[in-house]
Parts: C-alpha cells; structure tokens; sequence
C-alpha cells in the first residue's frame, strides 16, 4: 500500500520509491489540478525541509502565478508577437505541473494552448525565485 501524507497546504503526498519523490495534485485555481512533484533523489523520504520548501513555492505561485506567465511571455515574444498580444498569449498558456527539487529549485511544465503545434512551455526558476531559463519541449 503506497504511504499517503498531508503536510501544510499539500495534501494525499503520495510517495513513490521507485522515482523517489512525493506526488500529488493541488488545486491552484478554481476547478484546476496540477501535478505536483517533491524530488528526494539525496534527501531521505521523511525529511521534512522538502516539505517546507514544496508548501513555499505552492503558496509564491498560487499568490502571483502571472508572473512566471508574463515572463514566458516576454521570453518567447519572439515567436508569436506578430500573430497575438502577450496578454492573448498569456491567457491561453495554462500550468500543467509543478517539479521542485529537495534544494529549492523547480520547474513550472505549461500547456502551450497549441501555441507551439503543442509542445511544453518549461520555466526553470532557482531557490531564491530567481527564473534562470524558459524552453519548449518536444
């Protein structure tokens, strides 16, 4: 039977030992699960500080999600400012999965609203909420 725990606003943390990380799915906006993931690839399963890190930046993306979007937006404006604005783009992006390592850093994994003939938008942001680098994936 797979261990089940809640811990501050994360709840039914599942905890898989094969990938060795926590998962669950967390309400960010009305009516919307996401993916989340605690890697504990160094840390041992019942360290509470990936806890701690993991309900701190749930809380700083479910304050001001807009940010991480606009500066995808900002970053890729590029490719799709002459076809619709930022604020169109910004709309039609939506966050899929948030994967946060033990030390603080994470990854936010964004629907690309077939933006980009479907692929992933991933923002890589370090612990101090520092974004370092946005890519497309597949």
């Amino acid at each position: 039977m797979a261990e089940i725990i809640n811990y501050g606003e994360l709840t039914n943390l599942i905890w898989d030992e094969e990938w060795i990380e926590w998962n669950a799915e967390v309400i960010l906006e009305e009516n919307k699960k996401i993916e989340l993931v605690i890697n504990y690839e160094d840390k041992e399963k019942d360290d509470t500080r990936g806890f701690d890190i993991a309900n701190e930046i749930y809380n700083e993306i479910k304050k001001d999600e807009n940010k991480f979007k606009f500066y995808i937006a900002n970053s890729l404006s590029k490719v799709y400012s002459d076809v619709i604005t930022k604020e169109q783009f910004t709309s039609k992006i939506s966050l899929e999965a948030i994967n946060i390592d033990s030390d603080g850093n994470f990854k936010l994994y964004y629907d690309d609203g077939d933006l980009f003939l479907g692929k992933v938008i991933c923002i890589e942001v370090n612990e101090e909420f520092v974004i370092e680098n946005v890519y497309l994936i597949g």
